[in-house]
């Protein structure tokens, strides 16, 4: 994990350092991006990487050099335009992984629904599962179908441990919260009590064909 090991030493380092210029020095072809309200990117679509540099809080935007590195992403073949990253990734995974494939070498310690928050390891089609390590975290970001569409690299730090509150449907199918969901679907709806409970009941049905 050269390429992993030696960027993940670089969080917090500025733009402008020589750490970052020594380090892109050994990478394929990059190019840098324009500031865009306080970030700036260096993307190498041939290797198949992006550094992503953020202001630091109060740092006046004149001066790039208070850019510094908070996250690092590899992208798959299912990257449009990038090729994909061939380094050694974490734990034995790979790009052609599945969510499945991933759970099981190393359980998530953080699984993630956009809109939604943090949620169940079980909970189906996440946007993102997501490990600690001493040195960084990594995030894997699937595609709708639950393939790998990229790993994030960030700096290392501990997840919330709040859970999303589960939705109507997850209620439905939990045992003896059926009177939740049908209560929550009223709230969400604007329904009865009958119309509620018919989408409750199709919800349920429709889970267990």
């Amino acid at each position: 994990m050269t390429f992993i090991n030696d960027v993940a030493k670089l969080f917090g380092a500025p733009i402008t350092s020589a750490e970052i210029a020594a380090f892109l020095a050994t990478q394929p072809e990059y190019r840098v991006g324009k500031q865009i309200d306080g970030d700036q990117h260096i993307i190498s679509k041939e290797g198949g990487f992006e550094l992503v540099f953020r202001e630091i809080p109060s740092a006046s935007r004149r001066h790039p050099q208070y850019r510094s590195l908070a996250a690092v992403f590899l992208f798959s073949s299912e990257a449009e335009e990038y090729k994909e990253f061939s380094g050694q990734l974490p734990f034995g995974f790979s790009f052609q992984d599945s969510r499945q494939d991933l759970i099981a070498k190393r359980h998530p310690d953080r699984t993630w629904v956009i809109g939604r928050g943090r949620v169940p390891v079980t909970y189906p089609n996440p946007s993102s599962d997501s490990w600690r390590t001493e040195f960084f975290n990594i995030h894997v970001h699937y595609l709708g179908d639950g393939r790998v569409h990229s790993l994030q690299l960030t700096p290392p730090a501990e997840f919330a441990s709040e859970m999303a509150p589960p939705t109507w449907q997850e209620l439905a199918l939990m045992p003896d919260q059926k009177l939740a969901a049908i209560q929550l679907y009223r709230e969400e709806h604007g329904a009865n009590v009958v119309e509620a409970k018919k989408a409750v009941d199709e919800y349920i049905a429709g889970a267990a064909s």
